[in-house]
């Protein structure tokens, strides 16, 4: 039988008579069986600071009973991550081991059962609400008023420390060096001066502590006038910080929907490229001097105050919608219809963003099919062709580009010729015309995921993609 095939009584028996075959080794087996490893043998820790030798089909096995009930216990999957809970029951074994939880077993002798019980009771425990904060560049203009994307908040810099300390619930003793900072009233912060180093011992660990915690988040924050803030409720860590992370994401690329491609390249958040940047390129020809030319990227969205808050009243709408799904995302506890579909829409979204900023037009047709794909659950060229006539009201046959192009043929180049060839090889794309271009594919994608969701927010039906589409027509109007 297959290792993910086994039960937990299968898996409990391995990890046991495994553990026990190393320690009830003679002396010369247990010698010849240590040479197997250049530094240490795999091994369990006993939750008291010893260890107790084990074998790796052992440790496999209790990882693979982390798993076994996270497959059996589906409210977990958004709690802790597959890692996180593959450490956790290995901990909690060693524990049990260790003679932790002697009392629980005396009570109930099931090994199965208790430990499965200790492992609910632990991740409970774990999972706490986290405040996660993301560097961002929004408006280049400083004066913009702070906004909400559902869950994720935008702050300018300086109301973001006042969140810090709300939530520390007592003064923080590096604000006030990057607040006056910030505010134009001091210098950067540095290292350490020797004016803190002539303090007292007690003093003297503080203030190094505060000079370098400002320096330190005064760098990370860099020239970005814009904190973003989620709170993620009852998460492991590891999973908290990825749900915030795309959170943030997908509501940036949401609030991007309302621009147009270049304009929408300006928004910048986790895990883009945040410094200014000047590129240059040098090339030549015969005959000719060097020539050279430069290109300076400069994150923030241009304009002045009147534009920056005309685009935030122009986008109430979208930013609740957004918003909604969001919100679904990150609290898998919250109310709500179709959860869902909802998760599919950021996810199709956090696809959109990725072809968005991709650089090679080829790979940014392939993000773009899988956006489409995701958001029809898998069903190809003819579930996005559904879905975009259900959308607009359109036939395949109806022209949809100034070109000339229907319907049918913009949904086959993106999907068929694009996606799917590319991805596949059956195209290559180095060098070579792509079948539509990648602002044409961006800009029809995001009506598409625009209107996907202004439909999905008025919809209460069964939570189905087949069910959602065929009540598209009744949610246009």
């Amino acid at each position: 039988m297959a290792s993910s095939e086994r039960t937990f009584d299968e898996l409990f028996k391995t990890a046991i008579d495994e553990t026990r075959r190393v320690q009830n080794m003679p002396p010369d087996e247990y010698t010849a069986w240590r040479r197997n490893f250049t530094l240490l043998p795999p091994s369990i820790s006993l939750g008291d600071g010893s260890h107790i030798d084990t074998t790796m089909e052992a440790l496999n096995a209790i990882g693979e009973i982390g798993l076994l009930w996270l497959k059996n216990t589906p409210s977990a999957h958004a709690v802790i991550s597959a890692e996180e809970l593959r450490a956790l029951s290995i901990s909690i074994f060693g524990q049990v081991i260790g003679g932790k939880y002697k009392d629980r077993f005396e009570a109930d002798p099931k090994f199965k059962r208790v430990f499965k019980s200790i492992l609910s009771e632990r991740i409970t425990a774990l999972s706490t609400t986290t405040m996660h904060y993301f560097p961002c560049h929004i408006f280049e203009y400083a004066g913009v008023p702070p906004f909400a994307i559902g869950p994720v908040r935008f702050l300018p810099r300086l109301e973001w420390l006042d969140v810090v300390e709300a939530t520390a619930q007592s003064e923080v003793g590096w604000i006030p060096q990057l607040r006056a900072y910030w505010k134009g009233e001091a210098a950067r912060p540095t290292a350490p001066t020797t004016e803190v180093l002539g303090l007292e011992p007690d003093e003297r660990q503080v203030g190094v502590y505060h000079q370098w915690r400002a320096k330190s988040i005064c760098d990370e924050v860099g020239r970005c006038a814009w904190i973003a803030v989620v709170e993620i409720p009852g998460r492991l860590a590891k999973l908290s910080r990825t749900c915030a992370e795309v959170a943030v994401r997908v509501a940036v690329d949401a609030f991007g929907l309302a621009l147009r491609h270049r304009d929408a390249l300006d928004l910048r958040g986790p895990g883009d490229f945040k410094d200014p940047n000047l590129s240059h390129q040098l090339l030549q020809t015969q005959g000719r001097d060097l020539l050279e030319s430069s290109m300076l990227d400069m994150p923030g969205l241009k304009g002045d105050l009147r534009r920056h808050q005309s685009l935030l009243a122009d986008t109430v709408e979208l930013r609740c919608e957004a918003g909604k799904a969001i919100q679904a995302f990150v609290d898998h506890n919250a109310p709500g219809a179709v959860p869902g579909l909802k998760k599919r829409w950021v996810e199709a979204m956090y696809w959109f963003g990725e072809a968005r900023r991709e650089a090679a037009g080829f790979i940014s047709l392939v993000k773009t099919g899988i956006s489409l794909d995701v958001l029809t659950q898998g069903k190809k060229a003819g579930g996005i062709l559904a879905l975009c006539s259900a959308l607009f009201g359109l036939k395949d046959s109806d022209r949809v580009l100034s070109n000339g192009k229907t319907l049918f043929e913009v949904v086959s180049a993106i999907y068929d010729e694009g996606r799917s060839q590319l991805s596949h090889g059956g195209r290559l794309g180095l060098l070579e015309e792509i079948p539509i271009s990648k602002e044409i594919a961006l800009e029809f994608t995001a009506v598409v995921m625009r209107k996907y969701l202004e439909c999905l927010v008025k919809y209460a039906g069964p939570d189905d993609i087949d069910d959602f589409i065929a009540e598209i027509p009744n949610l246009r109007v």
